[in-house]
């Protein structure tokens, strides 16, 4: 995982594109691993996703890696480490879906919620910057309560 980590960070995209559909399946069948390597798996997961779809927000290859990732995180939510780790990693993948990220409110919002009763200050704080994220990301273009 570190090497594919090291591969999305230091080659061209153009050059993953050839396995992109093996290494994009790779990393969602990895998402419900084992709590020693779920950091690393976080990380290859939006890293590479983000380096080879970056120029296509709808793809589907997003919808299934979150898709899971929010699966597995509903399933434990109370994991301190998994939380924290998914929250340090994800803004990347956010910020490349933008305003596809409406679709996934109904998931997002409602781990964000439990989480602020954490009872940890670091998860609180990257929930709120995470928050934060979305709402920017996610905001009306066109409000009357913003200056033309």
């Amino acid at each position: 995982m570190v090497s594919f980590i090291h591969l999305a960070k230091n080659v061209n995209a153009a050059e993953l594109g050839w396995y992109e559909d093996v290494i994009l399946d790779a990393c969602c069948q990895n998402i419900a691993s084992s709590d020693e390597i779920w950091n690393l798996v976080v990380e290859m997961s939006v890293v590479l996703l983000t380096c080879i779809q970056r120029s296509n927000p709808r793809s589907t290859w997003f919808e299934k890696i979150l898709s899971e990732m929010l699966s597995h995180l509903e399933r434990h939510p109370r994991n301190k480490e998994r939380r924290i780790s998914w929250l340090k990693h994800i803004e990347q993948l956010f910020n490349v879906v933008g305003l596809v990220l409406l679709a996934h409110f109904r998931r997002l919002f409602p781990l964000f919620f439990q989480w602020m009763h954490a009872d940890d200050d670091e998860t609180i704080l990257l929930v709120l910057e995470r928050v934060r994220t979305v709402t920017k990301l996610t905001w009306i273009r066109n409000s009357p309560y913003i200056e033309r």
